[in-house]
């Protein structure tokens, strides 16, 4: 009687240990870092054109006013390092 007890057990252990083993991979694969953005070299300037402006995070705020303020325009060439964004984050 407790041969067959100890086999059942066993058997919804084991059932249940797998079953929690392998659930939790694909959370584990999911978790892969993916960076958009790219990164900029700092010690070598370069131009790049503005593909469009975006003005996110300014709930009370008028998002044509703040792209104005700023001064960019789509097609404008800007030079990273530069002091366009710096004058532009001022404005």
């Amino acid at each position: 009687m407790k041969g067959k007890y100890f086999q059942k057990t066993t058997c919804a252990f084991v059932a249940v240990f797998s079953f929690l083993l392998f659930s939790g991979t694909p959370c584990l694969q999911a978790q892969t870092l993916t960076d958009t953005i790219p990164v900029l070299d700092y010690t070598s300037p370069r131009d790049y054109e503005i593909g469009g402006v975006k003005v996110t995070g300014a709930r009370y705020s008028d998002a044509n006013a703040l792209i104005s303020i700023a001064g960019f325009k789509t097609g404008d060439r800007i030079r990273i390092p530069g002091g366009d964004i710096p004058r532009a984050l001022k404005a």
